[in-house]
């Protein structure tokens, strides 16, 4: 067996394993009738190349049908009471029509009853017998229509299909009036597996990740989301194809399997070539392909193979037949495989992507940290069901706090930093320049300027990361200018113009020693302001030391009061 997958790229690889397929082929003979239904129209490959039903099943009355050859055996059930017209038609590969006649017999009260007529069926001896010629054509023409009168719940009809071109082609089944309906559930009732999921490495060889990862650091690799298969799912969860060959010998033959394309030879992407065995069954089957997508099949050989192509979910039968010997390179199709995969998630956009073949993919350094919900949905008529899992991303990294040590300008030297949270990250400032290393964060203060500076930290790749700042402080020296006068003034004179001292990088003033009694300084806004009434002669030199800043400074001055 031969596995294809379709991944988000839309490229394919392959599986190999052991399988056993059951294909679903026309019954040439009464007793492998296949069933049918009008409910929607319903195409099936026709037969060719084979023997008359009256040599094939011998004994039943074939009514109006002289000849016919290829026959093609089908049962409806009546779901629905009422009068059903079914209309028939027959084509070949090229769209073109083919003579087909019929012959319907019934109504039985069940298919075991109906099979059991198999070689007596038209050959009703009363009116109350069930092997009745219902209806019968053999007209020259592509289409026909069948007429059911009064057909009751429960009813079996066999109808039998010819095909008097021998021509390879299709037949399709529609009803086109009546009130009556036939149960369409027997028509290859699909294979309703267990919906489920798995993770896949996102790098070669896809290896499947186990269990599945509930939790992921956002830094890991992106994985990817897939339906699981056919074997593992116990039926069919995806679109699927299967492609079955049966050579004759082995001389040289080989099968194409083509995703998109035309009819042309070799058109298309090619997903899956391989030779063929002699009298070796080859059985490609394709999980997780698209509905959306047409798929060709070409067959290269010097013999003759066999070949039928069908649904995987399904059943249903899209093409089969014989490819002569000697004909080269036959191109089939185009197929799609019914069902339709969807995907759901609450993750943020772009950390997510869906085909509709079976397979997401997701991406946590995109999301960044959270909790998301996946859940695939399946449905294929009578399967539906869907599936719903976790992925909770957690942060390797994390940011509490950045600080720095106040310190003078004049201390020089440098400043490292104190960081809570996860190293390893980049510095930055907008003031510092190459004054911060952007490595360690060291802050070189020689070569920095004076004032509070924000430092900016990060680690990490955003939204999978951490940031934060903090900021230092790098103090002037203080300075302090002339005192603005050195007044000489008598005693009880009250100080004018105030005695005034500019300062730079100090905060305030301590306590002022040397002045005369009556006499005060303070400052404010940078300034020192000396006032007051002196009450005591002398000459006076004071010394007001600055505070707040860096080194030892002090404003001073004199002041002379006569007695």
């Amino acid at each position: 067996m031969r596995k294809i997958y379709h991944l988000l790229a839309f490229t394919f690889f392959i599986l190999v394993n052991v399988f056993n397929s059951t294909t679903y082929a026309q019954g040439t003979y009464c007793v492998d009738a296949d069933p049918f239904c009008t409910g929607t129209t319903y195409t099936f490959p026709n037969t060719y190349g084979s023997s008359e039903a009256s040599t094939l099943d011998p004994g039943n009355n074939y009514g109006c049908l002289s000849d016919q050859p290829n026959p093609a055996w089908y049962y409806m059930e009546v779901s629905t009471a009422g009068n059903i017209d079914i209309f028939i038609e027959q084509f070949d590969n090229t769209g073109g029509g083919l003579d087909v006649d019929f012959i319907l017999y019934g109504p039985y009260a069940n298919l075991p009853e109906a099979i059991s007529y198999c070689g007596d069926h038209g050959n009703a001896s009363t009116a109350a017998d069930p092997n009745q010629i219902v209806d019968c054509s053999f007209a020259p023409d592509p289409t026909e229509t069948a007429n059911i009168t009064g057909a009751q719940v429960g009813d079996v009809y066999l109808m039998l299909i010819t095909n008097y071109s021998d021509d390879q082609g299709t037949i399709s089944f529609s009803q086109t009036g009546g009130s009556g309906a036939t149960n369409c559930s027997i028509v290859f009732p699909p294979s309703c597996g267990t919906v489920d999921f798995h993770a896949e490495e996102s790098v070669s060889p896809y290896n499947t990740i186990s269990p599945f990862p509930s939790s992921m650091n956002c830094e890991d690799d992106f994985i990817y989301l897939v339906a699981n298969d056919s074997a593992t799912a116990g039926g069919y969860i995806t679109p699927a194809l299967h492609f079955e060959f049966t050579p004759t010998n082995d001389a040289n033959d080989y099968v194409s399997i083509y995703s998109g394309g035309t009819g042309a030879l070799g058109s298309g992407t090619l997903i899956y070539n391989g030779p063929l065995t002699n009298g070796t069954v080859l059985t490609v089957y394709g999980d997780h392909l698209s509905p959306t997508t047409d798929y060709y099949v070409e067959i290269c050989d010097e013999t003759s193979v066999d070949y039928y192509i069908y649904d995987g979910g399904t059943g249903v039968i899209f093409d089969n037949g014989t490819d002569a010997s000697g004909n080269g390179c036959t191109r089939l199709g185009p197929y799609s495989p019914s069902g339709n995969a969807t995907w759901a998630t609450n993750a943020p956009g772009g950390s997510v992507g869906a085909n509709d073949a079976g397979y997401a993919y997701f991406d946590p350094v995109i999301s960044g940290p959270g909790t998301y919900d996946f859940t695939y949905y399946w449905n294929l008529g009578g399967c539906n069901d869907s599936l719903t899992k976790t992925i909770t991303v957690t942060n390797p990294y994390s940011f509490t706090s950045l600080s720095y040590s106040t310190i003078c300008k004049s201390t020089g030297g440098s400043v490292n930093p104190t960081l809570v949270g996860t190293a390893g990250g980049a510095y930055s400032s907008g003031t510092l320049g190459a004054s911060l290393n952007t490595s360690t964060g060291v802050i070189n203060v020689a070569t920095a300027p004076v004032g509070i500076h924000t430092i900016n930290y990060s680690v990490g790749t955003m939204p999978c990361g951490a940031s934060g700042s903090g900021t230092i402080n790098i103090l002037p020296d203080m300075g302090v200018g002339a005192a603005s006068s050195s007044p000489s003034l008598c005693f009880d004179a009250t100080i004018n113009p105030n005695i005034t001292h500019t300062t730079t990088g100090s905060t305030g003033i301590g306590a002022a020693t040397g002045l005369p009694a009556g006499v005060s300084a303070n400052w404010s806004g940078g300034t020192i302001t000396i006032s007051g009434t002196p009450t005591t002669g002398g000459v006076f030199t004071y010394s007001i030391p600055l505070t707040g800043g860096c080194g030892t400074v002090n404003a001073t001055g004199t002041i002379t009061v006569l007695p």
